[in-house]
């Protein structure tokens, strides 16, 4: 070592008459100072290695460097190391080269190049027999398999059981980290008997939490299980917090794919205590990051919230530009691009090294965005980074290019990507990429292609018993067959995924392959068996759904997994009519619609209902429209439920065309301007109203005969309608008084609104509530003293106690609203789309609350009156979540237990006073709710002053749970 002493000797001379400095940055190794200016950091490592070829260190960084580049050099990063070679003296350091040479070539995914330098140095290495060189010789390449079998030989002759221990657990760990956990099983079973027989609770720790994330990726759930139990258990013999942490994490993701929702939490809340305290430990960020995902997928988005905003905390308080991507991802996820697009950018700008994550964020921002280029763009620079990717990263190219029609080069740079993944015996990746060959042949409609890769992958799969790969490639295969004409093959292949799925049951596998399968069946005619499979598939949905704990968890869950609802109810709308079909579609029907809201409620009580129950529901004048608005149906329906009989009645335009014609008239009446409507601009579309009518109400009254009441289940986007408004009949086009003299809905009928069908009672449109005590909350709103003073007026003051201003406080609502059977808020109010969690009404604050009674509080409080009457702006209205509705301040008091809610479409005016006054004044002389809506409606209708539908057509009943 005497040459690279005295080199170091002549770098410390040279230092001082150095203006450059490039002696010092090498040897004290502060090259990384250089990270914000990356060109002067190579300067001085280039400068480093001219002055002191002898030194290890020059050549290792100039070469690590030049390989984190973010377009490597692969020659120039090879030539750097082989110069070193040249220069550096010691056989032991050299040896050190060539490992480093060796790993570069597995970064490339050049296996066959790391395996021939291998092999061609080991025997040297050998035959040198000093100990050093015999060490290098055992750990050269631990990434490699049978270099670990060599190592556990020679701590097997020499009788060292720790080292054979650790060799055995090295080679178990190289087979999961390159997709082969069924070769992990057998080294790890010989490590966790040799940890036991040698009774050491730490390796046990280590072995078992091995063992167990090889038995989950095999799909062995219940030994995945009991070892990572186990695994936990004798570490508290032990404690080492870094892998009893890696054992919660495997715990909560084997929770995770079961569907174990509650249980996949607390693991994962394990794994964030344990890591909290380890400040610039990846593990830290990632616990909260894998904790907040386990709650999003499972629906508890308010709770998977807190977990990111501390996962945000961590990135920011860290400054490890390699986890902006996961602050990235987060933001992407809640819609909030504009920081997540900040986020990815800031990753994506790093010098070198992890921008292949940023960049595959920047490519689904930019193309959310519609900036197609863009994201383009970011697929070439990331699918430039080859040397930068994981061993099951793929390229982002042949999607986007697949989008743009471009199938062929989609498809053939897929192709070429998966044979590369095989060359470099890359087995897992090379079936994933397999599996998307066959997934965008069957896009490009060259199925022949498509099931020949997808016989493909199934093979590689089969290779490593990779159960979800084989599932894929199976429904891929049945796919496949299907466009070819094969329809017994094709539908033989799913049932086969089915069949797989259910002996390795997850919850996305479940339903994936019973999806699948319904599909295939649907596509073959086979209606009955259809229904079958998507019953299978939404018996998995609704047993995730029960077990989570919060109404908006359910939401979620439920509109991320409508698929095999949406399947059956297409199969039954396309099967030809019968009294056995009508009664399917009525239970499909309920089953899609508002079950979280049920759960919320009333739990399994409130269950989807039989045609004749609901029929008994309905007196001789009544009707329920149950209407069904799917995606990718052309001819959506309704259900016109009477005393007399159901019918299924298709109607007159798509479901598109019906959004854009609701989306026409509502939206005028719902845009404010400087917080407030202007009615000038604000003009109720008649044309549109009359055509809403022809499509959703027309086709149907031949089916209404008699009705002269309504109970409307509404669909889609038919859920902000009010239908009451809708126009019959058109007035004359020279017509001076055209609000006047048109026919509404609201003059033949009166409208009240349920959730679904299961949710109708006895007796609509409310209950007799003179004997009611009414409780009304007046706070800094237009016309909200008059308003109370109508009210007032019309209500018995002796069951009347009216809170304004100051004294209506969030606490007041507590206090008094469990007495009361009717319950006004006269207040401000907003709703948000964005956040429904952030949907309040504006209260007065106090000491102990904000006055911000947020839609969370107001379900929380269990306000469980005969009637809600929310006089405020949209208080119906929210994100339109398919299958439950709106997520609105009115839905929120449903959700609490209130068994009617009065709402409003749109901003509220002062003529909602006149309305309020002649409403509580009907309900006064016993009329029902409904009924008292419709005269107080019909007064401001044939007002000339009020005539305009903003002042009367906006407010709705909302019918909820009958008084238990």
């Amino acid at each position: 070592m005497s040459a690279e002493r005295e080199a170091r000797r002549k770098l410390a001379s040279l230092e001082q008459r150095d203006s450059t400095g490039c002696a010092a940055t090498s040897l004290a190794g502060r090259d990384g100072n250089y990270d914000s200016d990356p060109p002067e950091a190579m300067a001085h490592l280039r400068r480093a290695a001219a002055l002191a070829p002898e030194v290890l260190e020059n050549w290792s960084r100039l070469a690590g460097r030049l390989a984190a580049a973010p377009h490597p050099d692969r020659a120039e990063v090879e030539a750097t190391l082989a110069e070193g070679l040249r220069h550096v003296p010691h056989p032991l350091q050299r040896a050190t080269l060539y490992e480093q040479l060796i790993a570069l070539r597995l970064g490339w995914n050049d296996a066959a190049g790391a395996r021939r330098l291998t092999a061609a140095l080991l025997p040297a290495l050998a035959r040198d027999g000093r100990p050093g060189l015999r060490l290098i010789a055992w750990e050269l390449e631990p990434t490699k398999a049978w270099t670990h079998v060599a190592t556990i030989r020679a701590y097997t002759a020499a009788g060292d059981w720790h080292g054979r221990w650790w060799a055995l657990k090295d080679l178990g760990k190289w087979h999961l980290d390159h997709g082969n956990p069924a070769g992990a099983i057998p080294p790890l079973d010989s490590a966790v008997w040799l940890a036991e027989s040698k009774g050491q609770p730490w390796c046990q720790l280590i072995a078992r939490m091995q063992r167990g994330r090889a038995e989950a990726r095999l799909g062995r759930t219940r030994a995945s299980e009991r070892d990572l139990r186990a695994a936990l258990a004798v570490g508290a013999r032990a404690p080492d917090a870094y892998y009893l942490a890696e054992t919660w994490h495997n715990l909560a993701h084997l929770y995770e794919g079961a569907g174990r929702w509650p249980e996949a939490a607390a693991a994962a809340d394990s794994f964030v205590a344990l890591t909290r305290p380890m400040r610039y430990e990846p593990l830290r960020m990632m616990s909260l990051h894998d904790a907040g995902m386990i709650r999003w997928k499972a629906g508890w988005h308010a709770a998977a919230a807190a977990n990111f905003a501390e996962m945000v905390r961590v990135v920011d308080d860290e400054q490890n530009v390699a986890n902006y991507y996961w602050a990235g991802e987060y933001f992407e996820r809640t819609g909030d691009l504009a920081r997540a697009l900040a986020y990815y950018q800031a990753g994506a700008s790093r010098a070198y090294g992890d921008q292949d994550r940023p960049l595959a964020g920047l490519v689904r921002v930019f193309e959310a965005l519609g900036k197609d280029d863009s994201a383009t763009r970011a697929a070439a620079a990331h699918d430039s980074l080859i040397a930068q990717w994981t061993p099951l990263e793929h390229p982002l190219l042949p999607r986007l290019l697949s989008q743009a029609g471009r199938s062929a080069e989609a498809v053939g740079l897929a192709a070429t990507w998966a044979e590369r993944q095989l060359r470099n015996g890359n087995v897992e990746g090379a079936a994933l990429a397999t599996l998307e060959v066959a997934d965008l042949s069957l896009a490009a409609g060259k199925p022949a292609e498509a099931l020949a890769a997808a016989a493909r992958a199934d093979s590689l799969a089969h290779t490593l018993h990779l159960v979800s790969e084989i599932e894929r490639a199976a429904e891929l295969r049945g796919d496949a067959e299907i466009a070819l004409g094969d329809r017994a093959a094709g539908l033989a292949a799913l049932t086969e995924a089915a069949a797989l799925a259910q002996r390795h049951p997850t919850v996305d596998g479940v339903l994936a392959a019973q999806l699948a399968l319904g599909d295939g069946l649907a596509a073959a005619g086979r209606a009955a068996s259809a229904l079958a499979a998507y019953d299978r598939a939404v018996r998995t949905v609704e047993a995730v759904t029960e077990r989570l704990p919060d109404d908006l968890d359910r939401v979620g869950y439920r509109d991320r997994h409508l698929r095999p609802f949406d399947g059956a109810l297409r199969v039954l709308l396309a099967t030809p009519p019968s009294p056995a079909r009508t009664e399917a579609l009525a239970l499909w029907s309920q089953r899609r619609k508002a079950a979280a809201l049920a759960l919320a409620t009333a739990g399994p009580a409130i269950r989807p209902q039989p045609l004749a129950v609901l029929q008994q529901r309905l007196d001789t004048n009544e009707a329920l429209i149950d209407y069904v608005l799917v995606a990718r149906t052309l001819a959506p329906a309704a259900l016109v439920v009477t005393r007399a009989g159901a019918r299924l009645v298709p109607l007159g335009a798509s479901a598109d065309s019906i959004s854009a014609i609701a989306a026409r008239l509502t939206r005028p009446l719902r845009k404010v301007y400087g917080g407030q409507l202007d009615l000038g601009r604000a003009r109720f579309d008649l044309a549109a109203a009359a055509l809403l009518y022809q499509a959703v109400l027309a086709p149907l009254r031949p089916a209404l005969r008699g009705a002269t009441r309504l109970v409307i289940a509404p669909d889609g986007a038919l859920c902000g309608v009010p239908f009451a408004a809708l126009v019959s009949a058109l007035p004359a086009a020279a017509d001076s008084a055209p609000y006047l003299h048109a026919r509404y809905v609201l003059d033949d009928f009166e409208v009240a609104y349920v959730p679904s069908a299961q949710w109708l009672r006895s007796g609509t449109g409310g209950e007799d509530l003179r004997d009611a005590r009414l409780l009304v909350l007046v706070r800094d709103v237009p016309g909200g003293a008059a308003e109370a003073t109508a009210v007032r007026a019309a209500w018995p003051d002796a069951q009347s106690t009216i809170l304004a201003d100051t004294a209506a406080t969030e606490r007041a609502v507590r206090r008094l609203a469990p007495a009361a059977g009717i319950v006004h808020f006269a207040t401000h109010a907003e709703a948000n789309d964005a956040d429904p969690l952030a949907s309040h009404l504006r209260l007065a604050p106090d000491a102990a609350d904000d006055g911000y009674f947020h839609l969370n509080e107001i379900a929380g409080a269990r306000l469980r009156a005969r009637l809600i009457v929310l006089s405020a702006c949209a208080t119906l209205t929210g994100r339109l979540a398919p299958g439950e509705g709106l997520l609105g301040l009115a839905r929120a008091f449903l959700v609490g237990g209130a068994q009617g809610v009065l709402a409003t479409e749109w901003p509220v005016g002062g003529a909602t006073a006149l309305l309020m006054g002649t409403f509580y004044g009907r309900l006064a002389g016993g009329a029902r709710p409904a009924a008292a809506l419709r005269d107080a409606e019909l007064a401001l209708r044939r007002d000339p002053r009020t005539v305009h539908p903003f002042y009367w057509g906006g407010v709705v009943l909302l019918e909820g749970t009958a008084a238990p």
